[in-house]
């Protein structure tokens, strides 16, 4: 993931899982550019990002300091938003 620092665990669950791994591409764009964006009480943080070609949002979480921590398909914030899953 150029530009971003990778936790392990992002390594591991992302970019080595095979069922995730479809996810990477939208990475970057839904961490520069979400459609929204929450700061937990722990530091880390939530990016949603719509991805049309997916149909669905995916949520990419990162530690205060922007490294990359995990990222995975939302349908429930999907339908939240009113968009069929």
């Amino acid at each position: 993931m150029e530009g971003f620092e990778v936790t392990p665990y992002f390594e591991r669950r992302v970019m080595n899982n095979a069922e995730q791994a479809h996810l990477i591409p939208y990475v970057a764009e839904t961490v520069r550019v979400p459609d929204e964006t929450l700061i937990q009480s722990d530091g880390k943080i939530r990016h949603w990002r719509y991805v049309p070609e997916l149909r669905y949002h995916i949520r990419v979480t990162t530690t205060a300091d922007g490294a990359l921590l995990n990222a995975h398909q939302d349908s429930k914030y999907t339908r939240k938003k009113g968009r069929p899953v």
